[in-house]
């Protein structure tokens, strides 16, 4: 593959079955490829921000599971950026 590791890892971890087990794929994405999970969750809200306009320019049922993941890995994020 060519380009940025982080955004395969956070693509990987948002589309492979979008909103079942996205949690635990993160966490496998930062085992296997030894990537903190606080630098690949940032490429996930990114990859998922533009993905949900996408669902929702196109009408794609999906939208509204990709909200969902946000919604999650947003929680996610501010408990791993709380001191």
């Amino acid at each position: 593959m060519q380009g940025d590791a982080l955004f395969d890892w956070a693509f990987w971890t948002l589309y492979y079955r979008l909103g079942n087990g996205t949690h635990d794929r993160l966490r496998e994405a930062a085992r296997r490829s030894g990537v903190a999970r606080t630098s690949i969750l940032p490429w996930c809200l990114l990859i998922g921000l533009h993905g949900l306009l996408y669902y929702e320019d196109t009408r794609d049922p999906r939208h509204q599971q990709m909200a969902d993941v946000l919604t999650v890995l947003r929680s996610y994020a501010e408990k791993e950026t709380t001191p």
